[in-house]
């Protein structure tokens, strides 16, 4: 690397570099603002705020929390897994941050920090600290209400919506069998379906005859997977997986697509 390109690097790093600074000054303030409370409970919740936020923050980045909206996109711009991401990102940015004035305030006056502050600024600490407590319990009953579980009941849902609707067009003349949806024409369709297919992932879906859909989840490496959806005439238990609790949907997988098996 020469010399421009090392001073070309540095020039685009110079606002994340004063952005990071910034961020790191904030939080210095706002624990040394919740430490001019003389509680000293309250001059760990920052700290606990962070340990909670990053916890839900995993659980966002791993898909074990997902909200219907989130699917908006569908799976291949998942928007849970970004704003795990930055959950993860500014809970420890802040959890170390945090962690370490406290416990140089601590260290520095050995049983706990001696708190000199007006009475506006005690106002404002505790009206911070109000608001750091209120969204500490909106993560912590996010995480313990959620309905874990109930994401692939939501997606398989879903796709029998997607089912119903290529056989009622179908049975109503407005569709043949060589009729074709991709995910990015979803926009034409003007029926109630609309949010099964704008909610579910998938990247095409279309008949293998007059008793069967298939959806076509995407290509992975050398393989194909997808759902097949029938009307309840046909049985394909011994050719593709049966998803449990459903008696018309299958999952499948192969170096191709079905109608070349």
């Amino acid at each position: 690397m020469g010399i421009a390109e090392i001073i070309d690097t540095v020039i685009i790093s110079i606002p994340f570099i004063c952005l990071m600074i910034l961020g790191i000054i904030l939080l210095v303030c706002l624990q040394k603002l919740v430490m001019k409370l003389n509680g000293k409970i309250f001059h760990f919740v920052p700290v606990i705020f962070y340990a909670i936020q990053f916890t839900y923050g995993i659980l966002r980045a791993k898909g074990i929390i997902i909200y219907y909206t989130d699917m908006c996109g569908g799976f291949d711009s998942p928007e849970w897994q970004s704003d795990g991401i930055i959950c993860c990102s500014v809970s420890i940015w802040g959890l170390v941050v945090s962690s370490v004035i406290l416990i140089a305030a601590y260290f520095k006056h050995k049983k706990s920090p001696v708190v000199t502050a007006k009475k506006s600024t005690k106002i404002f600490a505790g009206i911070f600290t109000a608001f750091l407590i209120a969204f500490s319990g909106v993560y912590s009953y996010e995480m313990i209400a959620y309905p874990y579980g109930t994401n692939q009941d939501f997606q398989n849902q879903k796709l029998l919506a997607i089912g119903k609707y290529m056989f009622d067009e179908l049975h109503n003349e407005n569709f043949d069998l060589n009729k074709n949806i991709y995910h990015k024409n979803i926009e034409d369709i003007k029926s109630n379906a609309y949010d099964a297919f704008r909610y579910t992932r998938f990247e095409e879906v279309y008949f293998l005859d007059k008793h069967t859909v298939c959806i076509v989840d995407g290509a992975f490496f050398d393989s194909m997977r997808g759902y097949i959806v029938t009307d309840g005439e046909k049985d394909y238990s011994d050719k593709y997986n049966k998803i449990n609790g459903y008696d018309n949907l299958y999952s499948w997988s192969g170096e191709t697509r079905p109608e070349y098996w």
